[in-house]
This record gives structure tokens, C-alpha cells and sequence, in this order.
């Protein structure tokens, strides 16, 4: 079984904190913080596969709705399973700082 949402989080949208730096490294992304920000110095953390993309699209514009179709038709996988995935990457970037819902 999947988890899914709630319908108030698929309507949020989250960008990208401006104070992490990335770098493509072969196949991954390297996150890292470039300021001091409480509880996220120094800690770098690496996404790759469909990570990469999702990290690309959370612009703060799209809605996670958006982004959980988008990958949907793109890898050709259910709504349920795109939206689980989708919503555990949200929430551990999120978690740690790196994302926020604006």
C-alpha cells in the first residue's frame, strides 16, 4: 500500500533555498549549504535518478500535483506511486532545510 497525501499538500508549491550549492557529479547531485544556516552547516547530501529531476522542478511555481503528473506520464507509473515517492523526497528535503513550501 502507498501513502498518499493530503489533497491541502498537493496544492503547495516549494522552491529550492537559495543558500544551497549543487554540483552534477557523473550521475548525482551534490547538495551542499553555503551559509550558516542553523541545523543544516556542513551537512552535504547527494540525490540522483529521478531525485536529480524532481530537485529541477521544484521551482515554486509548480504545485506537487503538477510535479506527481508530470513524473506520472514520464515514467509511466501510477499517480499513487509517483505521489508517494514524490512526497517522501518533498518532506526529507524539506526536513532538512533545503526545500520550502512558499
Amino acid at each position: 500500500m502507498y501513502w498518499v497525501s493530503e489533497d491541502g499538500y498537493l496544492k503547495k508549491c516549494f522552491a529550492k533555498v537559495p543558500t544551497i550549492a549543487t554540483r552534477m557529479v557523473v550521475d548525482e547531485l551534490v547538495l551542499v549549504p553555503i551559509l550558516r544556516d542553523e541545523g543544516i552547516i556542513g551537512k552535504s547530501h547527494v540525490l540522483n535518478g529521478v531525485a536529480v529531476h524532481i530537485w529541477e522542478l521544484l521551482d515554486g511555481q509548480r504545485r506537487v500535483a503538477d510535479i506527481r503528473d508530470m513524473l506520472a506520464e514520464e515514467f509511466d507509473i501510477s499517480a499513487e506511486v509517483a505521489e508517494a515517492d514524490l512526497v517522501k523526497l518533498i518532506q526529507y528535503l524539506e526536513q532538512i532545510g533545503f526545500v520550502r513550501s512558499v
